[in-house]
């Protein structure tokens, strides 16, 4: 039976109103599969990558605009959910998902409940180990509450961080 698709959480989805703009944007996408796995890529739009350039360009960061990079990129027209699906199920198709998307642990696994009450799972250890590579060295810029449940990081690079919490955090890093 073939994999298929069992949720698609995109974290720009979860941003307070007007801060998403579909055309010049990058977001985290997690995909969680019908074999219990959890895979995760950061989408950018074609657009947003120029507008990334030239701000690196002006605040000199990677050789002043001449670079960029991102642990699994997906270009895409387009950040709207209809679009982050299409490319997916295509993806998945074309089996070409495992070759963007990283590993994410398992959708299902739980905490094993121990003696401190929390034992890092292991989705929470990866993005643990995302989250201190991604983030070392950088300087906040401001700290907005999207909602109760929704806090964001901004980096004077650009980078942003998001939490989100309900029955479970999500910690995403783009």
């Amino acid at each position: 039976m073939p994999t298929t698709i069992k949720s698609i959480w995109i974290e720009a989805e979860h941003w307070a109103s007007g801060e998403w703009n579909p055309r010049d944007e990058n977001s985290a996408v997690r995909v969680e599969l019908s074999d219990g796995t959890a895979w995760v890529a950061t989408f950018f739009t074609y657009q947003n990558i120029e507008s990334l350039r030239l701000k690196k360009a002006a605040t000199g960061e990677c050789l002043s605009g001449k670079y960029f990079w991102a642990t699994d990129l997906v270009l895409i027209d387009e950040l709207t959910r209809a679009r982050v699906e299409e490319v997916v199920a295509h993806m998945l198709a074309e089996q070409e998902f495992s070759s963007a998307f990283a590993p994410a642990g398992r959708a299902d696994h739980t905490e094993d409940g121990s003696a401190d009450g929390h034992r890092m799972t292991e989705p929470e250890a990866d993005e643990s180990l995302r989250a201190s590579s991604l983030l070392g060295g950088r300087v906040v810029k401001r700290v907005v509450a999207h909602s109760p449940k929704s806090v964001m990081l901004e980096f004077t690079d650009g980078t942003r961080l998001f939490v989100n919490s309900g029955s479970s955090v999500e910690l995403s890093i783009t």
